[in-house]
Order: structure tokens, then sequence, then C-alpha cells
């Protein structure tokens, strides 16, 4: 009798560790393995980037993420190593910063602008691939 062909995992490498790298960075915890198979399966059939900034904007506006109370420089901090996949540098730190502490900018329109950004969506197509 011939042995079947394993059917190959459709999640990439890059999914399965940009799903790891948004719960670790935004929630600041392991992935579930509930959540992780959901939200690895839902990047893997679309390899859309327009579905990773969904993705990030799901954790960003849910209620464990607001949860965890982050004051604006932690804030502005996820923001960059969640969406961005880096430090922030001080000087764009120190500016986003000083946004939400003049209200010049909500929370909303930073994480809007920081989804939207260029190097976002470069993150998110390299993850996709």
């Amino acid at each position: 009798t011939p042995t079947p062909t394993p059917t190959p995992d459709p999640t990439s490498t890059g999914i399965r560790n940009l799903v790891t790298h948004i719960y670790t960075t935004i929630l600041g915890r392991d992935p579930d393995a509930g959540g992780f198979e959901y939200y690895s399966g839902v990047l893997a059939q679309s390899r859309n980037v327009q579905t990773c900034q969904n993705t990030f904007r799901s954790f960003l506006t849910s209620s464990e993420f607001r949860g965890r109370n982050l004051n604006h420089t932690q804030y502005v901090e996820v923001l960059y190593k969640g969406v961005f996949n880096r430090t922030a540098d001080s000087g764009g730190k120190n500016y986003y910063v000083g946004l939400l502490n003049s209200g010049a900018m909500s929370k909303d329109q930073l994480r809007e602008t920081f989804i939207n950004h260029q190097e976002a969506i470069n993150y998110c197509s390299s993850s996709l691939r």
C-alpha cells in the first residue's frame, strides 16, 4: 500500500512568526493554541496585507490589550515593536509621545497611523511570503 503524501502546512514560517510576534509584543504573552491557529489560518488563507493590518487592529483594540493600561511611552513602544517589528528610535518615540501627551493625537489615531504606515505594510508583506 502506498504511503499517502502528507499535506503540507499552508502556514508559512513567516506567518507563524508574525502571529507569535503579535501576541508577545502587543498582548505581552505567548499565544494560546486556539488563537494561534485561528490567526495563522486567517493570514495563511488570505496572504493579504489588509488582513495583516486588520489583525494588528484587532489585537490593539482588544479588551485584553486595553487592560494592560499602558502609559503613552509604553503604548508608543508597543506600536513600534508590534507593528514595525523594531525598537522605537528616540526621536520618533519622543515625537509620538509628545503628540499623545498634548492631546494633538489620540491613541486611536496613532494606532491607525502606525498600521497604515509603509513600514507596517512592508513588515506584513515580508511575513506573508
